[in-house]
């Protein structure tokens, strides 16, 4: 093992704390530096996995996590459970014959060229576990005993730099929402699977509307149509397919109308610490006049005609006046007006127009000169 160049690491991974899509290069550096296969880190949340890993093991890590090998592994049970302050081999935490017997070891380490793996666990916070793990073939031996000693150095430091990393993505979160606040607008940040992770205190005097649900932490609309839409939203979101905006109405049902708005967050694909995936923040309708048709396709997920149809509707235009002006039957613009009302969770052309009357407010917070400039399109 390259002692020296363990020592040169502590630079590159402080430098990773703040800057965390340095990770790979830390982990990199750390496979050259004890001539291993590979290594891993393993984030570990209320059930969900996420990770990053040297250049050389990222195909076996993925297959390992995306196959689901990662669910019943007894290495990290075990290790979790010994609470030590080092880095563990497998003897460690295995006899002989339980090495030879375990699955993840006997039918997917060993054929892929594995055969022995160290590693460490570190208590994150609100519950989260990093996990550093090496992994080498059989022309390495296993490390020794004064190769473990001289990676115990480094955690301590490994340590406090993926804490760093593991309070940004929450400090970020909070600025947002606090900034949003100071805006007039209620927001909360929300992680991959729907959980409140911060709320500003505008959104969390909504009011019955929307509201948190105490035991699991996540949004609950009364809406039943709105309800939906968020569901399907957060679907997205947790699958990792939401990337774009998503803006769901709220009928007022005797109170001023809301759009609920869903934010991704774009996050570089080797950013593996803090789970905050969205920003839901809520605007009000009550601004006059109708936003371009641009603005409508983005806001609702409406197609170009939709939104167009939707545009006209909310300006005052009949089906009969817009056959006429678009040269389309009127059957037509009934079955996108049919679409339009789906998406955004109306049923009737007053509701449509009221909800798209307001629901430019929010964008015009940072695009009011761009929307303004845009001349509508009919």
């Amino acid at each position: 093992m390259k002692v020296q160049n363990l020592h040169d690491l502590v630079d590159q991974i402080y430098a990773a704390a703040w800057l965390p899509q340095r990770w790979t290069q830390v982990l990199n550096r750390l496979v050259a530096a004890c001539g291993v296969q590979g290594c891993v880190l393993y984030i570990v949340s209320k059930g969900l996995v996420r990770w990053i890993a040297s250049d050389s093991v990222t195909p076996l890590a993925a297959e390992f996590v995306g196959d689901g090998w990662c669910r019943n592994n007894r290495w990290v049970t075990r290790a979790i459970a010994k609470q030590f302050p080092g880095f563990l081999g497998d003897r460690d935490l295995f006899t002989a014959a339980e090495l030879e017997g375990d699955p993840i070891y006997r039918d997917f380490l060993v054929p892929r060229g594995i055969h022995w793996t160290v590693g460490t666990t570190i208590q994150l916070q609100d519950g989260e576990i990093a996990i550093f793990q090496l992994v080498g073939d059989r022309a390495r031996p296993p490390m020794t005993s004064a190769e473990l000693e001289i990676l115990d150095t480094l955690r301590p430091h490994l340590a406090r730099s993926a804490m760093v990393s593991a309070r940004l993505p929450l400090i970020k979160a909070e600025s947002a929402t606090r900034m949003l606040e100071a805006m007039g607008l209620p927001a909360a940040a929300i992680t991959l699977d729907g959980r409140i992770k911060f709320a500003n205190s505008r959104f969390e005097s909504l009011g019955k509307r929307i509201t948190t649900y105490r035991t699991t932490e996540r949004i609950s609309i009364a809406n039943e149509a709105a309800a939906k839409l968020f569901e399907t939203a957060m679907a997205g979101l947790a699958s990792g397919m939401a990337t774009e905006t998503r803006s769901i109405p709220i009928r007022g049902d005797g109170e001023s109308p809301m759009v609920l708005h869903v934010l991704p967050t774009r996050r570089d694909a080797n950013e593996v610490f803090g789970d905050t995936g969205a920003l839901v923040v809520i605007t009000t309708v009550g601004t006059p006049g109708a936003p371009p048709a641009s603005l409508l396709q983005g806001l609702f997920d409406l197609t170009p005609a939709e939104a167009r149809v939707a545009q006209s509707v909310a300006e005052g235009a009949t089906l009969e006046e817009l056959s006429g002006t678009l040269k389309v039957s009127r059957e037509t613009l009934r079955t996108q007006l049919r679409m339009v009302f789906a998406k955004t969770g109306t049923k009737r052309q007053a509701e449509l127009t009221s909800l798209i009357l307001g629901s430019v407010r929010f964008h015009a917070l940072d695009g009011s000169r761009k929307a303004k400039s845009n001349p509508r399109q009919r």
